[in-house]
Order: C-alpha cells, then structure tokens, then sequence
C-alpha cells in the first residue's frame, strides 16, 4: 500500500523528512497515480518483506533514485498504529479506503490465520 510522504520545506528549502517533521505530523501524505509505478514499488516491498521472514504486517520504507529505482531505506515490523498518526494507517486509508477498526481487526485476522495453520500442522 504504497503512499508518498512530502516533508515541508526548511530554510534551506530542502525537504527532510525529520524526527520533528514527523513528530508533528506535518509531512504531506500522497496517493501513488502512476500505477506502473505502484506495481514496480509494491513488488519491490513484498520482495523485501518476505526476504526479511516478516510475518503479518510491517512497513517498508523505500526512496526513488534519479532513474526512478526504488531502494530500500528501512524496515519498520511494528509500526505505529495510533489513529490518525503514522504511515500505516495512512496508507491503509489511503489505498484500501479502510478506516482504524477494520485495519486492527484485518491485522489481528492475518496473525490468528498464521496461529491457526500452525496448530492445524
């Protein structure tokens, strides 16, 4: 569920996406348009998901070189899930047009069907 977060500008006009940015949740959050691009971007994060051995959900965190390639930045397996805050519910609103409740409840769905394949195993 690929967004783009655009940092406000500092004095130097350069955007920097900082610990006060995103403290104070000021970053401008966006819908990827290009869906060539969303394809390429998703592919990418589930690659290096599940390269990770990730399990139920995370965030990948990626930047675009110039040719426009993505590279991963960072791996966050237990994002914040505060309404209204953070990324991932960001992009959950943002992509899947799903609010906080139903994020939690789809969240806690994977994990129970994970334990539940194990113990059936």
């Amino acid at each position: 569920m690929p967004i783009e977060l655009v940092a406000p500008k500092n004095i130097n006009g350069a955007r920097i996406l900082s610990s006060r940015i995103k403290s104070a949740n000021t970053e401008v959050v966006k819908e990827l348009a290009d869906p060539e691009l969303k394809s390429k971007i998703v592919s990418f994060a589930r690659d290096v998901f599940r390269a990770l051995d990730a399990r139920d959900y995370g965030r990948i965190d990626i930047r675009l070189d110039k040719n426009g390639e993505p590279n991963f930045l960072e791996a966050n397996l237990i994002p914040s899930l505060i309404d209204g805050y953070g990324s991932f519910p960001k992009a959950c609103a943002i992509n899947e047009n799903i609010g906080y409740e139903q994020m939690i409840m789809q969240i806690v769905g994977l994990a129970r069907s994970r334990i539940d394949s194990t113990l059936s195993v």
